[in-house]
């Protein structure tokens, strides 16, 4: 009941509660932005969508994954190659390495089971070969690889929040990033109305923001204060 105070519209055209959530959701695992949404498989379409990726793109995704980790990314391109996976289900260094090339526009990780993937030989990869990087954290709030938190590693990070997850309201989603283009872009394909008057700044977006981009992929009020309430037990 105390989160009854934040059922109302803020000067930004959205709720209350939702602002706050995002907030601080990006606290928690240190990025300067968050999105919510009304699930992982959404979210995880808007951060595909906001690289950009097109018919014909590489994509390497593990082989050991949810469906939805890779059946949103056939929306954008049909070059998708599958990645064995090690003894814990994360994608197989020895095999990414054979799998990439200076082609490949993404890699997509999952940190099964909240077991952080190998981020020193992933992060040296991408370095040498320039791809983008989304980490499927689904499973995985809070986790850390060498104390720095899973969500903060690549380009765009999404984070489940379905009735099987740590952070569970139900239904829902969140992802994080630290570039405000691609943010913009993930706000563009995934709402409409105020919420777009007000938050699209860059002059590359603000044409959209009459319309936004034809989804519509905002979180409800209620999963959020029931994210907003949860997410201090998320240390239990």
């Amino acid at each position: 009941n105390k989160y009854l105070k934040y059922d109302k519209l803020n000067n930004k055209g959205y709720p209350v509660i939702v602002e706050k959530f995002e907030k601080t959701f990006a606290k928690l695992i240190g990025t300067k932005y968050a999105l919510s949404t009304n699930s992982g498989t959404s979210a995880l379409h808007s951060a595909y969508f906001a690289l950009g990726l097109k018919k014909g793109d590489e994509v390497i995704a593990p082989s050991l994954t949810f469906h939805a980790t890779g059946t949103p990314l056939l929306k954008f391109t049909n070059n998708v190659k599958f990645c064995g996976c090690d003894e814990v289900g994360n994608i197989n260094i020895l095999d990414l390495k054979k799998s990439v090339s200076n082609k490949t526009k993404l890699v997509v990780i999952t940190h099964l089971g909240g077991h952080p993937c190998d981020m020193d030989e992933i992060m040296s990869l991408k370095k040498k070969y320039g791809f983008k990087m989304v980490e499927d954290c689904s499973h995985a709030h809070e986790s850390r690889y060498k104390n720095k938190k899973v969500g903060t590693f690549g380009d765009i990070n999404v984070f489940s929040m379905d009735r099987n997850k740590l952070l569970s309201v139900g239904e829902g989603g969140v992802l994080v990033t630290n570039n405000r283009d691609l943010f913009e872009k993930c706000l563009l394909i995934s709402d409409f109305g105020f919420r777009l008057q007000s938050e699209i700044k860059l002059k590359n977006n603000k044409k959209y923001k009459d319309t936004g981009l034809g989804f519509k992929h905002r979180i409800h009020p209620l999963a959020a204060a029931i994210a907003l309430s949860e997410i201090k037990n998320l240390k239990k």
